[in-house]
């Protein structure tokens, strides 16, 4: 009988620590689940945040892409208008010359 009671407890430690090891795996297994979803969120959200910047990026290059051409519309506009005002003073500045050289002649 003292041998059946020392195999029934040796049985059940052995099952216990069956249970502990089985438990363990399990334990590991569900940290490596955690670890392996965490690390696949932080991808996500990494992904999201460069696409998100580069959105961002793109939407400022853009605006100022925009400003950049009425800038350069402005500026063609006043260019072309000091054109138009040195073709209105060519004549009177030839003449001028004309005049400056024929009542001064060759000094």
């Amino acid at each position: 009988m003292a041998n059946q009671l020392i195999n029934q407890i040796t049985d059940a430690e052995k099952q216990a620590e069956q249970l502990i090891q089985k438990a363990q795996r399990e334990a590991r297994d569900i940290v490596k689940s955690v670890e392996e979803a965490s690390t696949a969120s932080q991808r996500a959200a990494a992904q999201e945040n460069r696409q998100e910047s580069m959105r961002a990026v793109d939407n400022a290059r853009s605006e100022i892409a925009k400003e950049l051409e009425s800038e350069k519309a402005e500026k063609r506009k006043s260019y072309e208008i000091i054109q138009d005002k040195a073709r209105q003073n060519l004549d009177a500045a030839a003449r001028l010359i004309v005049e400056r050289v024929v009542q001064y002649g060759n000094r």
